[in-house]
Protein backbone atom coordinates (compact mmCIF):
# COMPACT_ATOMS: atom_id res chain seq x y z
CA UNK A 1 0.00 0.00 0.00
CA UNK A 2 1.27 3.48 -1.22
CA UNK A 3 -0.44 6.76 -0.65
CA UNK A 4 -0.06 10.26 0.30
CA UNK A 5 -1.80 12.73 2.72
CA UNK A 6 -2.24 16.25 3.39
CA UNK A 7 -2.99 16.99 7.06
CA UNK A 8 -6.18 19.36 7.87
CA UNK A 9 -5.39 22.58 8.67
CA UNK A 10 -1.63 22.65 7.12
CA UNK A 11 -2.42 26.27 5.82
CA UNK A 12 -4.67 28.40 5.75
CA UNK A 13 -6.85 27.40 2.80
CA UNK A 14 -7.13 23.57 3.60
CA UNK A 15 -10.08 23.19 5.35
CA UNK A 16 -10.03 19.64 5.36
CA UNK A 17 -7.86 16.93 4.83
CA UNK A 18 -6.80 14.43 1.70
CA UNK A 19 -5.82 10.99 1.63
CA UNK A 20 -4.91 9.19 -1.45
CA UNK A 21 -3.42 5.41 -2.21
CA UNK A 22 -3.24 2.65 -4.20
CA UNK A 23 -2.49 -0.89 -3.08
CA UNK A 24 -2.30 -4.59 -4.26
CA UNK A 25 -3.77 -7.42 -2.31
CA UNK A 26 -3.04 -10.85 -2.66
CA UNK A 27 -5.09 -13.91 -1.18
CA UNK A 28 -4.15 -17.79 -1.74
CA UNK A 29 -6.24 -20.43 -1.08
CA UNK A 30 -6.54 -24.31 -1.08
CA UNK A 31 -9.19 -26.28 -1.73
CA UNK A 32 -9.54 -30.40 -1.79
CA UNK A 33 -9.87 -31.20 -5.86
CA UNK A 34 -10.96 -34.11 -7.78
CA UNK A 35 -9.69 -32.58 -10.51
CA UNK A 36 -6.39 -30.82 -11.69
CA UNK A 37 -6.42 -27.71 -14.37
CA UNK A 38 -10.13 -28.04 -15.36
CA UNK A 39 -9.64 -31.91 -16.62
CA UNK A 40 -9.84 -34.62 -14.57
CA UNK A 41 -7.23 -36.14 -12.19
CA UNK A 42 -6.60 -39.18 -10.44
CA UNK A 43 -3.40 -39.75 -8.64
CA UNK A 44 -1.35 -43.38 -7.62
CA UNK A 45 -3.01 -42.70 -3.96
CA UNK A 46 -6.52 -42.53 -5.41
CA UNK A 47 -7.05 -39.51 -2.86
CA UNK A 48 -8.14 -35.98 -3.49
CA UNK A 49 -5.50 -33.69 -4.77
CA UNK A 50 -5.38 -29.59 -2.92
CA UNK A 51 -5.44 -27.54 -5.58
CA UNK A 52 -4.52 -23.68 -5.24
CA UNK A 53 -6.24 -20.61 -6.29
CA UNK A 54 -4.57 -17.25 -6.10
CA UNK A 55 -6.08 -13.53 -6.72
CA UNK A 56 -4.60 -11.09 -7.46
CA UNK A 57 -6.56 -6.99 -6.65
CA UNK A 58 -5.36 -3.60 -7.47
CA UNK A 59 -6.93 -1.02 -5.88
CA UNK A 60 -7.19 2.91 -5.44
CA UNK A 61 -8.72 4.91 -2.62
CA UNK A 62 -9.03 8.12 -1.05
CA UNK A 63 -10.62 10.19 1.67
CA UNK A 64 -11.56 13.48 2.50
CA UNK A 65 -12.01 14.46 6.13
CA UNK A 66 -12.79 17.25 8.09
CA UNK A 67 -12.38 16.98 12.17
CA UNK A 68 -11.52 20.28 13.46
CA UNK A 69 -13.86 22.85 13.80
CA UNK A 70 -16.77 22.81 17.02
CA UNK A 71 -19.72 22.55 14.35
CA UNK A 72 -19.45 20.72 11.23
CA UNK A 73 -17.09 17.60 10.68
CA UNK A 74 -17.77 14.59 7.98
CA UNK A 75 -15.65 12.62 5.80
CA UNK A 76 -15.87 10.69 2.59
CA UNK A 77 -14.18 7.88 1.78
CA UNK A 78 -13.66 6.12 -1.99
CA UNK A 79 -12.42 2.64 -2.73
CA UNK A 80 -12.57 0.97 -6.27
CA UNK A 81 -10.54 -2.18 -7.68
CA UNK A 82 -9.05 -1.50 -10.95
CA UNK A 83 -7.98 -4.77 -12.17
CA UNK A 84 -7.73 -8.28 -10.85
CA UNK A 85 -11.04 -10.94 -10.40
CA UNK A 86 -13.03 -8.36 -8.51
CA UNK A 87 -12.25 -5.42 -11.10
CA UNK A 88 -15.16 -2.90 -10.77
CA UNK A 89 -15.76 -3.54 -6.93
CA UNK A 90 -16.14 -0.37 -4.80
CA UNK A 91 -16.69 0.95 -1.81
CA UNK A 92 -17.89 4.84 -1.02
CA UNK A 93 -18.73 5.38 2.39
CA UNK A 94 -19.80 8.98 3.76
CA UNK A 95 -20.29 10.34 7.14
CA UNK A 96 -21.43 14.25 8.12
CA UNK A 97 -22.19 15.81 11.56
CA UNK A 98 -23.61 19.04 13.03
CA UNK A 99 -23.17 20.06 16.76
CA UNK A 100 -26.21 21.83 17.64
CA UNK A 101 -26.17 23.94 20.90
CA UNK A 102 -29.71 22.19 23.09
CA UNK A 103 -30.69 22.61 26.66
CA UNK A 104 -27.45 24.02 27.43
CA UNK A 105 -25.45 21.09 26.49
CA UNK A 106 -24.25 20.27 22.81
CA UNK A 107 -26.94 17.80 20.70
CA UNK A 108 -25.97 15.77 17.57
CA UNK A 109 -27.34 15.34 14.23
CA UNK A 110 -25.75 13.41 11.93
CA UNK A 111 -25.89 11.47 8.43
CA UNK A 112 -24.30 8.38 7.70
CA UNK A 113 -24.38 6.87 3.75
CA UNK A 114 -22.68 4.28 1.96
CA UNK A 115 -23.30 2.49 -1.58
CA UNK A 116 -21.20 -1.00 -2.57
CA UNK A 117 -20.58 -3.46 -4.94
CA UNK A 118 -19.10 -6.05 -3.62
CA UNK A 119 -17.91 -9.37 -4.92
CA UNK A 120 -19.19 -12.04 -2.02
CA UNK A 121 -16.46 -13.68 -0.27
CA UNK A 122 -14.68 -16.40 -2.49
CA UNK A 123 -15.99 -19.44 -0.66
CA UNK A 124 -19.41 -18.72 -1.63
CA UNK A 125 -18.15 -19.61 -5.44
CA UNK A 126 -15.96 -22.17 -4.37
CA UNK A 127 -15.81 -24.45 -1.19
CA UNK A 128 -14.55 -28.09 -1.34
CA UNK A 129 -15.29 -30.40 1.96
CA UNK A 130 -16.33 -33.88 3.11
CA UNK A 131 -19.74 -32.66 3.47
CA UNK A 132 -20.18 -29.70 1.55
CA UNK A 133 -19.04 -28.89 -2.56
CA UNK A 134 -19.81 -26.85 -4.44
CA UNK A 135 -18.33 -24.64 -7.49
CA UNK A 136 -20.47 -21.32 -8.74
CA UNK A 137 -20.22 -17.80 -9.90
CA UNK A 138 -21.58 -15.57 -7.87
CA UNK A 139 -22.67 -11.71 -8.99
CA UNK A 140 -21.30 -8.83 -7.03
CA UNK A 141 -23.32 -7.64 -4.41
CA UNK A 142 -25.01 -3.84 -4.47
CA UNK A 143 -25.89 -2.31 -1.13
CA UNK A 144 -27.41 1.59 -0.47
CA UNK A 145 -27.86 2.66 2.83
CA UNK A 146 -28.83 6.15 4.21
CA UNK A 147 -28.94 6.95 7.86
CA UNK A 148 -29.74 9.32 10.26
CA UNK A 149 -28.71 9.48 14.06
CA UNK A 150 -29.80 12.41 16.89
CA UNK A 151 -27.94 12.21 20.04
CA UNK A 152 -28.73 14.34 22.93
CA UNK A 153 -26.40 13.74 25.38
CA UNK A 154 -28.60 16.05 28.06
CA UNK A 155 -31.51 13.88 27.85
CA UNK A 156 -29.18 10.59 27.50
CA UNK A 157 -31.54 9.54 24.41
CA UNK A 158 -29.94 8.56 20.85
CA UNK A 159 -32.21 8.08 17.83
CA UNK A 160 -31.31 5.92 14.73
CA UNK A 161 -33.47 5.37 11.69
CA UNK A 162 -31.89 4.05 8.60
CA UNK A 163 -33.12 2.68 5.47
CA UNK A 164 -31.19 -0.20 3.61
CA UNK A 165 -31.41 -2.00 -0.20
CA UNK A 166 -30.07 -4.81 -1.26
CA UNK A 167 -29.84 -6.28 -4.56
CA UNK A 168 -27.85 -9.89 -5.41
CA UNK A 169 -28.07 -10.15 -1.88
CA UNK A 170 -25.69 -13.66 -0.80
CA UNK A 171 -26.27 -16.37 1.99
CA UNK A 172 -26.07 -19.87 2.63
CA UNK A 173 -29.65 -22.24 2.99
CA UNK A 174 -30.57 -25.71 4.26
CA UNK A 175 -31.66 -26.85 0.55
CA UNK A 176 -32.03 -30.99 2.01
CA UNK A 177 -34.56 -33.01 0.80
CA UNK A 178 -37.38 -35.67 2.02
CA UNK A 179 -35.22 -38.94 3.04
CA UNK A 180 -37.49 -41.89 3.48
CA UNK A 181 -35.85 -44.78 5.92
CA UNK A 182 -35.41 -48.43 5.73
CA UNK A 183 -38.66 -48.52 8.27
CA UNK A 184 -41.25 -46.27 6.73
CA UNK A 185 -40.26 -42.61 8.12
CA UNK A 186 -39.24 -40.15 7.00
CA UNK A 187 -36.53 -36.82 7.99
CA UNK A 188 -35.42 -33.80 6.57
CA UNK A 189 -31.65 -34.04 5.68
CA UNK A 190 -29.43 -31.21 6.07
CA UNK A 191 -27.56 -29.80 3.25
CA UNK A 192 -25.88 -26.38 3.14
CA UNK A 193 -25.24 -24.55 -0.17
CA UNK A 194 -24.74 -20.61 -1.59
CA UNK A 195 -27.90 -18.82 -2.38
CA UNK A 196 -28.09 -15.31 -3.90
CA UNK A 197 -31.52 -13.05 -4.47
CA UNK A 198 -31.60 -10.83 -7.68
CA UNK A 199 -34.22 -9.03 -6.13
CA UNK A 200 -33.87 -5.53 -4.62
CA UNK A 201 -34.38 -6.34 -0.49
CA UNK A 202 -35.72 -3.01 1.47
CA UNK A 203 -34.70 -3.30 5.12
CA UNK A 204 -36.18 -0.56 7.74
CA UNK A 205 -34.41 -0.54 10.83
CA UNK A 206 -35.08 1.82 13.84
CA UNK A 207 -33.06 2.18 17.15
CA UNK A 208 -33.75 4.15 20.93
CA UNK A 209 -31.02 3.74 23.29
CA UNK A 210 -32.60 6.02 26.03
CA UNK A 211 -31.20 5.90 29.85
CA UNK A 212 -33.42 7.58 32.38
CA UNK A 213 -31.38 8.68 36.33
CA UNK A 214 -33.26 9.67 39.58
CA UNK A 215 -30.48 9.59 42.25
CA UNK A 216 -29.50 6.44 42.49
CA UNK A 217 -31.62 4.51 40.40
CA UNK A 218 -30.66 3.97 36.62
CA UNK A 219 -32.45 2.58 34.10
CA UNK A 220 -30.91 1.61 30.58
CA UNK A 221 -32.92 1.16 27.11
CA UNK A 222 -31.93 -0.14 23.77
CA UNK A 223 -35.00 -0.82 21.62
CA UNK A 224 -34.95 -1.95 17.62
CA UNK A 225 -37.50 -2.63 15.25
CA UNK A 226 -36.85 -3.56 11.94
CA UNK A 227 -38.65 -4.85 8.84
CA UNK A 228 -37.84 -6.22 5.80
CA UNK A 229 -39.35 -7.06 2.26
CA UNK A 230 -38.07 -10.64 2.21
CA UNK A 231 -38.03 -12.25 5.09
CA UNK A 232 -38.02 -15.63 3.75
CA UNK A 233 -34.17 -14.20 2.54
CA UNK A 234 -33.43 -12.09 5.45
CA UNK A 235 -35.25 -13.26 8.64
CA UNK A 236 -35.23 -10.60 11.22
CA UNK A 237 -36.72 -10.15 14.49
CA UNK A 238 -39.35 -7.37 14.22
CA UNK A 239 -38.85 -6.04 17.79
CA UNK A 240 -35.29 -6.88 20.12
CA UNK A 241 -34.48 -4.78 23.06
CA UNK A 242 -32.03 -4.86 26.02
CA UNK A 243 -33.35 -2.74 29.45
CA UNK A 244 -31.11 -3.13 32.44
CA UNK A 245 -32.83 -1.46 35.97
CA UNK A 246 -29.96 -0.99 38.61
CA UNK A 247 -28.96 1.15 41.79
CA UNK A 248 -25.79 2.58 41.55
CA UNK A 249 -23.97 3.78 44.84
CA UNK A 250 -20.95 3.77 47.10
CA UNK A 251 -20.59 1.91 50.80
CA UNK A 252 -17.98 3.64 52.97
CA UNK A 253 -16.99 6.19 50.33
CA UNK A 254 -15.02 4.36 48.26
CA UNK A 255 -16.79 0.73 47.32
CA UNK A 256 -18.58 1.58 44.12
CA UNK A 257 -21.77 -0.85 44.15
CA UNK A 258 -24.22 -1.90 41.79
CA UNK A 259 -27.52 -4.22 42.24
CA UNK A 260 -29.74 -4.82 39.66
CA UNK A 261 -31.73 -6.67 37.13
CA UNK A 262 -31.58 -6.76 33.71
CA UNK A 263 -33.42 -8.75 29.99
CA UNK A 264 -33.10 -9.24 26.92
CA UNK A 265 -36.30 -10.03 24.47
CA UNK A 266 -36.68 -10.46 20.56
CA UNK A 267 -40.47 -11.06 18.96
CA UNK A 268 -40.37 -14.44 17.14
CA UNK A 269 -38.98 -15.31 14.12
CA UNK A 270 -37.69 -18.09 11.69
CA UNK A 271 -33.77 -17.57 13.04
CA UNK A 272 -30.82 -18.62 11.67
CA UNK A 273 -29.92 -22.55 11.54
CA UNK A 274 -26.38 -23.17 12.47
CA UNK A 275 -24.27 -25.16 10.23
CA UNK A 276 -21.31 -26.96 11.90
CA UNK A 277 -20.03 -28.00 8.40
CA UNK A 278 -18.95 -25.01 7.67
CA UNK A 279 -19.10 -23.10 10.77
CA UNK A 280 -21.53 -20.49 9.23
CA UNK A 281 -25.18 -19.69 9.77
CA UNK A 282 -27.70 -20.20 6.96
CA UNK A 283 -31.31 -19.89 6.83
CA UNK A 284 -33.45 -22.92 7.70
CA UNK A 285 -35.06 -25.48 5.01
CA UNK A 286 -38.21 -24.26 3.49
CA UNK A 287 -39.57 -27.89 3.90
CA UNK A 288 -39.42 -27.25 7.99
CA UNK A 289 -39.20 -23.59 9.35
CA UNK A 290 -39.29 -23.39 13.27
CA UNK A 291 -39.80 -20.06 14.84
CA UNK A 292 -37.92 -18.87 18.06
CA UNK A 293 -38.02 -15.77 20.37
CA UNK A 294 -41.22 -14.44 22.36
CA UNK A 295 -39.07 -15.52 25.67
CA UNK A 296 -37.12 -12.92 28.20
CA UNK A 297 -33.97 -13.47 29.36
CA UNK A 298 -33.90 -12.62 33.24
CA UNK A 299 -30.66 -11.87 34.70
CA UNK A 300 -30.34 -10.54 38.70
CA UNK A 301 -26.47 -9.07 39.22
CA UNK A 302 -24.31 -7.42 41.87
CA UNK A 303 -21.08 -5.34 41.02
CA UNK A 304 -18.09 -3.99 43.08
CA UNK A 305 -15.63 -2.02 42.50
CA UNK A 306 -12.54 -0.89 44.77
CA UNK A 307 -9.56 0.69 43.84
CA UNK A 308 -7.77 -1.53 41.49
CA UNK A 309 -10.21 -4.73 41.98
CA UNK A 310 -13.58 -5.42 40.52
CA UNK A 311 -15.73 -8.58 41.04
CA UNK A 312 -19.51 -9.32 40.57
CA UNK A 313 -21.73 -12.34 41.29
CA UNK A 314 -24.84 -13.14 38.63
CA UNK A 315 -28.21 -15.50 39.07
CA UNK A 316 -28.26 -16.00 35.30
CA UNK A 317 -31.78 -16.94 33.67
CA UNK A 318 -33.72 -16.86 36.92
CA UNK A 319 -37.16 -17.14 35.20
CA UNK A 320 -35.82 -20.43 33.38
CA UNK A 321 -38.89 -22.46 32.76
CA UNK A 322 -40.34 -24.93 30.38
CA UNK A 323 -40.86 -21.96 27.76
CA UNK A 324 -39.12 -22.39 24.35
CA UNK A 325 -35.56 -20.83 25.49
CA UNK A 326 -33.87 -20.89 22.20
CA UNK A 327 -31.17 -18.46 20.06
CA UNK A 328 -31.41 -20.49 17.61
CA UNK A 329 -33.58 -23.68 16.39
CA UNK A 330 -31.98 -26.64 18.62
CA UNK A 331 -29.09 -24.00 20.42
CA UNK A 332 -31.23 -23.41 23.76
CA UNK A 333 -29.76 -20.67 25.86
CA UNK A 334 -28.25 -21.65 29.15
CA UNK A 335 -29.98 -22.79 31.88
CA UNK A 336 -30.32 -21.12 35.12
CA UNK A 337 -26.67 -20.23 36.66
CA UNK A 338 -24.87 -18.39 39.29
CA UNK A 339 -22.00 -16.65 37.83
CA UNK A 340 -19.12 -14.79 39.38
CA UNK A 341 -15.93 -13.26 38.71
CA UNK A 342 -12.85 -10.73 39.53
CA UNK A 343 -10.85 -8.62 37.83
CA UNK A 344 -7.70 -7.53 39.77
CA UNK A 345 -5.01 -4.71 38.05
CA UNK A 346 -1.20 -5.51 39.30
CA UNK A 347 -0.02 -1.84 38.65
CA UNK A 348 1.52 0.91 40.83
Amino acid sequence: LIGISLCEGFNKWALFGVNAYVGHEYNKFMLADSTKYGGLYTNTTGLLENRYYKENNIFVGGQIIRTQGNTVHYNLDAECVVAGPDVGQFDIQGHAEVNIPLLGDTAQVALNAYVKNVSPSFYFDQYHSKHAWWDCEMNKEFRQRIEGVIDVPHTNTKITVGVENIKNFTYFQNNGIPVLTSNGETYISNNVAPMQCGDNIQFISANLRQNFKLGILHWDNDVTYQTCSHTDVLPLPVVSLYTNLYLRFKIAKVLKTEFGADMKYFTEFNAPDYSPVIGMFMNQNPLKKEKVGNYPLLSVYANFDLKRTRFYIMYHHFNQSTGRYFWLPNYPMNPASIRFGLSWNFYD
